[in-house]
Parts: C-alpha cells; sequence; structure tokens
C-alpha cells in the first residue's frame, strides 16, 4: 500500500499563480472604474472606490491561497492491492476497486479514471510529483491490461556473493586466518619443522 501527496513545490507555484492572477484583476477593475467615472457628464470622486477594490481583491486572493493550501495539506491517493481510494477536503471518500476499473485518459490536468459506475469518476491530479506521477500511471496502465507492473530495483533481490567452491585444495590464499597466525600449521606434512628439507631418521 502507498499513500500518494500533492507535490509542495507545486504549492509554490499556485501561490505565484494566485498572485499575479488577482493582481492583473485588481488592476484592471480600477483602470474600469477610473475611466467611468471620468467619462461621466459630471464626474463624481472615486476615490473611496480604491481601497474598497484592493481589499476585495487582496481578501479574495488570500481565501483562495488558503484553500489551495488546505488541498495540499488533506489530499491523499492510497493504493493498495484491491484498488484506488482518494480523500480531499470538502468531498466524501472516494474508492473505486481495483476489478471495477473500466478506463483511463490523459488529460492537461490529469489522468481521469472510469469505472463500471461511471465514466470519469476519479482524477488523479498532475500536481503530484513528476516521479509518483509516472509511477501511478504505469500501475493504472498494467491494471487495465491485466499484467502487473516491473519491480523497482528496491524490490529486486540482489544475487547472492560466489563462495569458494566445495573441493577447493587450501592454500595461502584461502586458508583460515587461524592456520596463518600458527606457524606449524604452515609446514607441509613430513616437513622437518627444524627446517630441513627431509624428516629426521
Amino acid at each position: 500500500m502507498k499513500t500518494y501527496k500533492l507535490d509542495p513545490a507545486q504549492l509554490s507555484r499556485q501561490k505565484r499563480n494566485i498572485i499575479l492572477m488577482y493582481s492583473i484583476t485588481g488592476f484592471i477593475m480600477l483602470v474600469i472604474t477610473l475611466v467611468i467615472n471620468q467619462r461621466r457628464a459630471q464626474p463624481t470622486s472615486a476615490i473611496w472606490l480604491v481601497p474598497l477594490i484592493l481589499g476585495l481583491i487582496a481578501y479574495s486572493g488570500v481565501r483562495a491561497y488558503r484553500q489551495r493550501k488546505t488541498l495540499w495539506e488533506d489530499y491523499a491517493l492510497t493504493v493498495d492491492v484491491d484498488g484506488l481510494t482518494q480523500e480531499q477536503p470538502g468531498y466524501p471518500k472516494l474508492k473505486i476497486p481495483r476489478a471495477e476499473l473500466t478506463g483511463m485518459q490523459e488529460k492537461p490536468y490529469g489522468l481521469l479514471l472510469s469505472s463500471k459506475r461511471a465514466a470519469n469518476l476519479l482524477q488523479v491530479p498532475r500536481e503530484l510529483s513528476p516521479s509518483d506521477y509516472l509511477e501511478l500511471k504505469t500501475l493504472l496502465e498494467a491494471w487495465l491490461n491485466g499484467t502487473e507492473p516491473p519491480a523497482s530495483p528496491a524490490e529486486t533481490p540482489l544475487a547472492p556473493e560466489p563462495g569458494p567452491s566445495a573441493g577447493t585444495p587450501e592454500t595461502p590464499g584461502n586458508q583460515p586466518a587461524e592456520d596463518l597466525d600458527d606457524p606449524q600449521a604452515q609446514i607441509p606434512p613430513g616437513a622437518d619443522p627444524n627446517g630441513h628439507g627431509q624428516p629426521p631418521i
């Protein structure tokens, strides 16, 4: 079982987009207000509208960012052998059993999953980290094709290192360490321990 969360790096990008969008919106509203006021037959002072518009834009921008932050903190997509379970704020928990998954479409904003209950029932957002998004896409394709996804390198068992084969004669290279420390163990059988080439008569 694995739980996928939204990429925190994507939240910073969302924050920049919100600031840019509401700044442009506020500027356009100020310009329109001033132009309309100047074209009246008897122009009236519209200075009091400026702080009102700026305050409304600031409130809307902060509220939008808080909603995105809550989504990033509470969103979770859990995948196990039985299927997928999606949790996000403001919506009930949604589960699609693996056996009911019928189709998948990739859109610019993510993956759309269909089941036997309904088409386009669950959306996998592209705001997941790139590695998680690719991993999940590969897994879902394998489920739909009736195959198992390839094992990751972390799940592949390592081959045991080859040891010395049975029957290999003991040499100084593979002789036990305790024998190398014993001078008597290094004397060939039948040799003179005193250093002579032939055993004593």
